[in-house]
């Protein structure tokens, strides 16, 4: 239906006048996991096919460059090209270089990924996935829990639907409470998380090295992706610090980009990311970015929405009237044929 407005909008020059305003202004994408498994317990993972045809897309309307390259024209107050594009990952998900890595050799497009540096190599989950993995292979139909409510668990739908609505609530929690809650939802469902799970997950620092090695940048994304305002300045300055210190040991590079985790900060997380000396920050506010209008240590990104008609939206620069159509949509839906294939995989 979006496919057939905007062609429709296009045809008639509607979209003119809102397209020249917007080449001037930059869009940094942000992407997750890219990976083709079904009744995945990771919330909208996207399938490789639609990741190429946002590589396709792109390379054909847009001019890309590496995030490095656009902080230094900003900072050199040198014109930016046109309809310019930014590629970036969060995470640090194995399947970045399972699938993505080599589309994005295919089409010669430079990219910088995240990285929750406990995460990686280790055998160990973060927060979220560790819900999704005790929520899809528990074999008990439903959960009652103190302060959060009863859950159904006799379908895949059910599922989904308590995965959704137990990780909305926890991103609320502070730490010691959201892993508490964890370790009791893993007793309830009769579930233990085996290391084996983190390291087919996520990737290792062999494979962050061989990416590192052509093209790929990396930059720090806390040790255990904490929502950095609810920690203290200590916790902060350690999630910080020590997850760019990781990996720069193991890169042997400077790590100047950073990412906070769900797109939350503070002046205080704003400070110490100053204190600790990065060129730039990104946020995850579904906004384009103003040359002329910016902050370093809050740069805008958008995600990769898996309907590509949304996403030309979004470089259109009309994300401001859609994006709480697109909660609601991924709230109700998960992206469009996701939800159909849980209801006809539905028991």
């Amino acid at each position: 239906m979006l496919e057939k407005i905007l062609h429709i909008a296009d045809h008639m020059k509607l979209l003119d006048i809102h397209t020249k305003s917007s080449n001037s202004k930059v869009a940094i994408l942000t992407y997750h996991r890219v990976t083709n498994k079904q009744n995945d317990w990771s919330l909208n993972p996207l399938p490789v096919k639609s990741f190429e045809n946002h590589l396709k897309f792109i390379t054909k309307t847009y001019n890309i460059i590496s995030l490095d390259n656009l902080v230094n024209l900003i900072d050199s107050r040198k014109k930016i090209p046109n309809k310019t594009v930014v590629l970036t990952f969060d995470d640090g998900y194995k399947d970045n270089y399972i699938n993505a890595f080599p589309l994005l050799k295919k089409y010669e497009i430079p990219a910088t990924i995240f990285l929750t540096s406990k995460l990686i190599g280790s055998g160990e989950l973060a927060w979220n996935d560790k819900v999704g993995y005790i929520i899809y292979n528990t074999s008990i139909n439903q959960i009652k829990m103190d302060g959060l409510g009863e859950y159904r668990l006799d379908s895949n739908f059910e599922k989904y639907k308590t995965f959704s609505d137990i990780k909305r609530k926890l991103i609320k929690f502070d730490e010691v409470k959201k892993h508490s809650f964890i370790d009791e939802l893993a007793n309830v469902c009769n579930v233990e998380i085996s290391p084996h799970i983190g390291e087919e997950l996520m990737l290792s620092w062999n494979e962050v090295k061989e990416m590192n090695e052509n093209g790929i940048d990396f930059g720090a994304h806390t040790m255990n992706h904490p929502i950095l305002p609810n920690l203290t300045l200590e916790e902060v300055r350690y999630e910080i610090f020590e997850s760019k210190k990781m990996i720069e040991e193991n890169l042997q590079k400077q790590v100047k980009f950073f990412s906070y985790p769900y797109g939350d900060f503070n002046q205080d997380t704003i400070n110490i990311i100053k204190e600790l000396g990065f060129k730039c920050a990104v946020t995850l506010d579904q906004r384009l970015i103003n040359p002329e209008k910016y902050d370093l240590c809050t740069l805008s990104r958008i995600d990769g929405f898996e309907d590509l008609s949304f996403l030309k939206l979004f470089l259109l620069d009309y994300g401001k009237y859609f994006y709480n159509l697109v909660k609601l949509k991924n709230r109700i839906i998960t992206n469009n044929a996701s939800f159909f294939k849980i209801i006809m995989n539905r028991k």
